[in-house]
Protein backbone atom coordinates (compact mmCIF):
# COMPACT_ATOMS: atom_id res chain seq x y z
CA UNK A 1 0.00 0.00 0.00
CA UNK A 2 1.29 3.44 -0.91
CA UNK A 3 1.48 5.92 1.96
CA UNK A 4 1.91 9.00 -0.23
CA UNK A 5 -0.52 10.01 -2.93
CA UNK A 6 0.09 12.87 -5.37
CA UNK A 7 -2.77 14.07 -7.59
CA UNK A 8 -2.09 16.78 -10.15
CA UNK A 9 -5.12 18.86 -11.10
CA UNK A 10 -3.68 20.43 -14.19
CA UNK A 11 -1.84 23.45 -15.41
CA UNK A 12 -1.78 26.54 -13.23
CA UNK A 13 -1.49 29.02 -16.09
CA UNK A 14 -3.70 29.37 -19.20
CA UNK A 15 -2.56 28.05 -22.56
CA UNK A 16 -1.46 31.49 -23.77
CA UNK A 17 1.21 31.71 -21.07
CA UNK A 18 2.35 28.15 -21.77
CA UNK A 19 2.61 29.07 -25.47
CA UNK A 20 4.82 32.03 -24.56
CA UNK A 21 6.91 29.62 -22.48
CA UNK A 22 7.41 27.35 -25.49
CA UNK A 23 8.47 30.34 -27.60
CA UNK A 24 10.99 31.36 -24.92
CA UNK A 25 12.42 27.83 -24.80
CA UNK A 26 12.74 27.76 -28.60
CA UNK A 27 14.45 31.17 -28.52
CA UNK A 28 16.89 29.86 -25.90
CA UNK A 29 17.69 26.81 -28.04
CA UNK A 30 18.30 28.97 -31.09
CA UNK A 31 20.62 31.35 -29.20
CA UNK A 32 22.79 28.66 -27.57
CA UNK A 33 25.73 29.19 -29.92
CA UNK A 34 25.74 32.99 -29.61
CA UNK A 35 25.44 34.12 -25.97
CA UNK A 36 25.62 31.52 -23.19
CA UNK A 37 24.28 33.58 -20.28
CA UNK A 38 21.34 34.81 -22.37
CA UNK A 39 20.21 31.20 -22.76
CA UNK A 40 19.77 30.87 -19.00
CA UNK A 41 17.88 34.17 -18.79
CA UNK A 42 15.47 33.08 -21.53
CA UNK A 43 15.20 29.38 -20.63
CA UNK A 44 14.33 29.83 -16.94
CA UNK A 45 11.10 31.83 -17.42
CA UNK A 46 10.12 29.54 -20.31
CA UNK A 47 10.44 26.46 -18.11
CA UNK A 48 8.66 28.29 -15.30
CA UNK A 49 5.66 29.04 -17.55
CA UNK A 50 5.24 25.55 -19.01
CA UNK A 51 5.88 23.65 -15.77
CA UNK A 52 3.46 25.47 -13.43
CA UNK A 53 0.89 22.95 -12.17
CA UNK A 54 -1.46 22.68 -9.22
CA UNK A 55 -2.17 19.55 -7.23
CA UNK A 56 -2.92 17.78 -3.98
CA UNK A 57 -0.74 15.42 -1.98
CA UNK A 58 -1.56 13.35 1.06
CA UNK A 59 0.57 11.18 3.34
CA UNK A 60 -1.64 8.60 5.04
CA UNK A 61 1.12 7.42 7.36
CA UNK A 62 1.86 10.88 8.83
CA UNK A 63 -1.80 11.97 8.37
CA UNK A 64 -0.95 15.22 6.61
CA UNK A 65 -2.08 16.75 3.33
CA UNK A 66 -1.59 19.89 1.28
CA UNK A 67 -2.82 21.61 -1.83
CA UNK A 68 0.20 22.86 -3.74
CA UNK A 69 1.44 24.85 -6.72
CA UNK A 70 4.51 23.41 -8.40
CA UNK A 71 7.05 25.33 -10.48
CA UNK A 72 10.10 24.16 -12.46
CA UNK A 73 9.19 20.51 -11.70
CA UNK A 74 10.76 20.75 -8.21
CA UNK A 75 9.55 23.76 -6.25
CA UNK A 76 6.25 23.15 -4.42
CA UNK A 77 4.42 25.75 -2.41
CA UNK A 78 1.60 25.00 -0.01
CA UNK A 79 1.10 24.52 3.72
CA UNK A 80 0.70 21.07 5.25
CA UNK A 81 -2.41 20.38 7.32
CA UNK A 82 -3.05 17.45 9.62
CA UNK A 83 -6.21 15.35 9.72
CA UNK A 84 -7.68 12.69 12.00
CA UNK A 85 -9.29 10.41 9.43
CA UNK A 86 -10.78 10.39 5.96
CA UNK A 87 -14.54 10.08 6.02
CA UNK A 88 -15.27 9.41 2.35
CA UNK A 89 -14.51 10.06 -1.28
CA UNK A 90 -17.56 11.22 -3.23
CA UNK A 91 -18.64 12.40 -6.68
CA UNK A 92 -21.22 15.11 -7.41
CA UNK A 93 -22.63 16.27 -10.72
CA UNK A 94 -22.93 19.94 -11.58
CA UNK A 95 -23.66 21.94 -14.69
CA UNK A 96 -21.41 24.45 -16.40
CA UNK A 97 -23.02 27.11 -18.53
CA UNK A 98 -21.13 29.10 -21.13
CA UNK A 99 -22.58 31.96 -23.14
CA UNK A 100 -20.85 32.84 -26.40
CA UNK A 101 -21.63 36.01 -28.32
CA UNK A 102 -21.14 36.27 -32.06
CA UNK A 103 -18.66 38.81 -33.36
CA UNK A 104 -20.91 40.74 -35.74
CA UNK A 105 -24.40 40.48 -34.29
CA UNK A 106 -25.91 40.92 -30.87
CA UNK A 107 -26.99 37.29 -30.63
CA UNK A 108 -25.62 34.72 -28.23
CA UNK A 109 -25.65 30.97 -27.78
CA UNK A 110 -25.70 29.20 -24.45
CA UNK A 111 -24.01 25.83 -23.99
CA UNK A 112 -24.61 23.62 -20.96
CA UNK A 113 -22.34 20.73 -19.97
CA UNK A 114 -22.49 18.23 -17.13
CA UNK A 115 -19.33 18.21 -15.03
CA UNK A 116 -18.46 15.57 -12.45
CA UNK A 117 -16.55 16.75 -9.36
CA UNK A 118 -14.73 14.35 -7.01
CA UNK A 119 -14.21 15.46 -3.41
CA UNK A 120 -12.33 14.07 -0.44
CA UNK A 121 -14.07 14.65 2.90
CA UNK A 122 -12.19 14.50 6.19
CA UNK A 123 -13.71 13.66 9.58
CA UNK A 124 -13.46 17.36 10.53
CA UNK A 125 -15.97 18.16 7.78
CA UNK A 126 -13.46 19.81 5.43
CA UNK A 127 -13.89 18.95 1.75
CA UNK A 128 -11.13 19.12 -0.87
CA UNK A 129 -11.78 19.06 -4.62
CA UNK A 130 -9.61 16.24 -5.99
CA UNK A 131 -10.59 15.86 -9.63
CA UNK A 132 -13.15 17.06 -12.10
CA UNK A 133 -14.10 15.94 -15.57
CA UNK A 134 -16.81 15.79 -18.18
CA UNK A 135 -16.68 12.00 -18.58
CA UNK A 136 -17.94 10.12 -15.56
CA UNK A 137 -16.44 6.76 -16.57
CA UNK A 138 -12.93 8.14 -16.88
CA UNK A 139 -13.25 9.99 -13.58
CA UNK A 140 -14.51 6.88 -11.78
CA UNK A 141 -11.57 4.86 -13.12
CA UNK A 142 -9.14 7.41 -11.68
CA UNK A 143 -11.05 7.49 -8.39
CA UNK A 144 -10.96 3.71 -8.01
CA UNK A 145 -7.14 3.83 -7.98
CA UNK A 146 -7.15 6.68 -5.47
CA UNK A 147 -9.76 4.89 -3.36
CA UNK A 148 -7.59 1.77 -3.15
CA UNK A 149 -4.66 3.85 -1.88
CA UNK A 150 -6.75 5.73 0.70
CA UNK A 151 -8.87 2.69 1.70
CA UNK A 152 -12.08 4.62 2.16
CA UNK A 153 -15.59 4.42 0.74
CA UNK A 154 -16.40 5.85 -2.67
CA UNK A 155 -19.89 7.34 -2.93
CA UNK A 156 -21.50 8.29 -6.26
CA UNK A 157 -24.05 11.09 -5.71
CA UNK A 158 -24.86 11.56 -9.38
Amino acid sequence: MKHQLDIRFGFLLPWTFRFIGVILILAAILSVSEIGWLVILILTPGLFLISAVEGFEIDTQKKIYREYNSFLFLIRTGKYHSYQSIEKLFVNRSQETQRIYSAHTNQSSTFKNDVFNAYLKFSSGEKILLLKGKKKGKLMTQLNGINQSLQTQLIDNT
